[in-house]
């Protein structure tokens, strides 16, 4: 449910999910150096499958390979699973595998369609979207997959914890846009962003001070971050590559993303600093590499 229609396969994603944008992410703080793997999804054999690859862009690894799309990545807080969204009978539901990807097990089972997972910073809940009541909200769940249950009645996806495990970000749709909203743990639904955006998929830092999110405020997509509290917005990327789907290093330094460099080009993944400096590419690839998330604990 991310916005991401760059390449062929962003908007078969698009096409699928209807709605919002396509990665998903969770983030949990660690000590300064300590950054793992990033995982990301990428039609490389033809469908999107599960990928890793080391921080300084060498050793992709390919997790799964099936003929069905593995696709939004997300690594637990401790390093050494993968929740991700699977095409399973026509719909789409949240899978776990270990982090070199066996061990796989089916986590939801709905008539709808259900993405983005997410996890809490304590590894115990998943927070994920799902449409399995005729729109799209925000719903968690065990990390088992049990008590499954809705706690946005929202147009809503693309959920992210804080790190402390008080709130959890979100996108929503308002009157054909979206907006960045946040859900502390009184149930209470606070609005960050306003703008002709959209502004979309939104992930705390580590520290739990800052979001990084994607808008297209300035005509074309690009990373932005504020506070926490919405204020003070900050524009990193800009020109006519479109940037998309942040994620935090561990110790907060780095945001990786994906990037198209012009339109129709497929995505590759890139780092910059948190300050918007010294982009980085890390990918080179003819397919569509995106959705990356950033490994905690800096784990092999």
């Amino acid at each position: 449910m991310r916005t991401i229609a760059r390449a062929a396969l962003l908007v078969a994603c698009i096409a699928l999910l209807g709605l919002l944008p396509v990665e998903s992410r969770s983030e949990t703080g660690s000590p300064p150096g300590r950054n793992g793997r990033i995982v990301f999804q990428s039609d490389r054999d033809g469908d999107a499958e599960i990928f890793t690859i080391s921080a300084s862009g060498r050793g992709a690894r390919q997790l799964t390979r099936n003929r069905t799309d593995d696709i939004m990545p997300a690594w637990s807080p401790d390093g050494r699973e993968i929740a991700f969204a699977r095409s399973a009978g026509g719909n789409l539901e949240i899978f776990v595998m270990r982090a070199n990807g066996t061990g796989v097990r089916r986590l939801t089972r709905s008539r709808g369609q259900d993405l983005a997972p997410a996890w809490d910073p304590g590894g115990q809940q998943i927070a994920f979207g799902s449409n399995r009541t005729g729109r799209y909200s925000i719903y968690v769940m065990g990390a088992d997959g049990s008590d499954q249950r809705r706690v946005t009645s929202g147009k809503d996806s693309d959920p992210a914890w804080s790190p402390d495990g008080s709130a959890i970000a979100f996108t929503r749709e308002l009157a054909g846009n979206q907006e960045i909203f946040v859900l502390d743990g009184d149930e209470r639904v606070t609005r960050l962003t306003a703008s002709p955006g959209p502004d979309l998929s939104p992930t705390f830092a580590p520290d739990g001070a800052r979001i990084a999110y994607e808008s297209r405020r300035s005509g074309s997509f690009d990373l932005w971050t504020r506070r926490a509290d919405g204020s003070r917005p900050r524009r990193l990327t800009s020109g006519r590559a479109q940037d998309f789907g942040a994620t935090w290093s561990p110790d907060g330094r780095l945001i990786g993303f994906a990037s198209s460099v012009r339109a129709g080009a497929a995505p590759d993944l890139y780092t910059v600093t948190s300050s918007g400096r010294g982009k980085r590419r890390l990918t080179r690839h003819r397919a569509a590499d995106f959705a990356p998330d950033w490994q905690p604990l800096g784990r092999p």
